[in-house]
């Protein structure tokens, strides 16, 4: 519908609607339109997006339906979607602005990015964190409920079939965790259990901000009800604590506390810093502890060496950007016979 005054935002400005509506309660109605019904009017979307948040855009990436809207310019970026969207794709933001949903924004990323970089999406989309910043702190973690969940977009994924992005969308859904509580547990999640073909170590995946609840007694003396471990194998009863901001959590009083009452419910819980995180030896290390717990069977034709672990974290903390056919590994991985 060339002409038409309606936007609908996509890509990296959907992506800051969701997050600036999720974290102010702001809820969205899903709208009948579809992909078709939108132009590359960027006037109107600017205008619309610096009125909403108080945000001044130099471009705006936008959704059309139509071959003909598909010119790029300075201001605009068009992004063309020929087949039908599934119901519920387009949400309704105010008068002629409109934003792709959670699982529609996922899909169509899923196509231009690789899957590391997928999965660090995901990962944020599940997860009880936002990307935005606390104008009082920057450096704590501004908290929102999950922009979806897996069983949404795994019900989402049966409604699309020809829409580019269904495989690899599907793949990050692999080795990605539900719930993790900031950027550095998902960064975290995804170095252990990434396969190798991305660096990883394929360590099967935990449990993310895992509940347990404590005794009685134990929580007269640790001051909570329950604690919360950030990656935990129950069946191995090993967990990881990341330990960076911890004022979204704030049910016990110090670390040490924490690691006690785990203690108490027989888990063993190992701290993790960011500064070993992001170190690749510290991380081999980890993972080699997590293997041990978990019975993971190490592959040394499969499992990363030092330069490749580096590669990844350097992809994991932001600094070296993937195209979607690049490949980190610098080995060849072996078939199975």
């Amino acid at each position: 519908m060339v002409g038409t005054d309606r936007v609908c935002l996509t890509g990296i400005d959907a992506d800051s609607i969701l997050e600036y509506c999720a974290v102010s309660n702001i809820e969205l109605e899903k709208s009948s339109l579809g992909a078709g019904d939108f132009s590359a009017n960027a006037d109107v979307a600017l205008r619309a997006v610096e009125h909403l948040n108080n945000t001044r855009l130099d471009q705006v990436n936008v959704l059309v339906g139509d071959w003909r809207d598909r010119r790029n310019s300075e201001v605009v970026a068009a992004h063309h979607v020929a087949e039908p969207l599934p119901a519920g794709s387009i949400m309704h933001v105010r008068e002629e602005l409109y934003t792709v949903s959670a699982n529609c924004n996922l899909l169509l990323q899923a196509s231009e990015l690789h899957l590391v970089s997928l999965c660090k999406m995901l990962g944020r989309y599940w997860g009880t964190f936002s990307s935005m910043k606390s104008p009082d702190n920057p450096n704590a973690v501004v908290e929102r409920a999950p922009l979806t969940t897996e069983q949404r977009l795994l019900e989402y994924l049966q409604l699309v079939e020809k829409i580019h992005g269904r495989q690899a969308l599907g793949e990050a859904i692999r080795f990605t965790c539900e719930n993790a509580a900031s950027q550095q547990e998902v960064n975290l999640q995804l170095a252990l259990c990434l396969p190798a073909s991305c660096n990883g170590f394929a360590l099967c995946k935990p449990e993310m901000n895992y509940e347990v609840k404590l005794e009685e007694n134990d929580r007269v003396f640790y001051g909570a009800d329950h604690i919360k471990i950030d990656l935990y194998w129950p069946s191995a009863h090993f967990g990881l604590e990341y330990m960076g901001e911890k004022e979204h959590k704030g049910k016990l009083l110090s670390d040490v506390s924490r690691w006690y009452a785990a203690k108490q419910k027989g888990i063993d819980l190992w701290f993790v810093t960011k500064e070993q995180l992001y170190n690749a030896k510290a991380l081999d290390f980890i993972a080699r502890k997590v293997a041990r717990r978990t019975r993971k069977k190490i592959n040394a034709q499969t499992w990363p060496n030092t330069e490749e672990v580096k590669a990844l974290v350097e992809v994991l903390r932001g600094s070296r950007m993937l195209k979607p056919s690049e490949s980190l590994r610098s080995r060849p991985l072996r078939k199975r016979r």
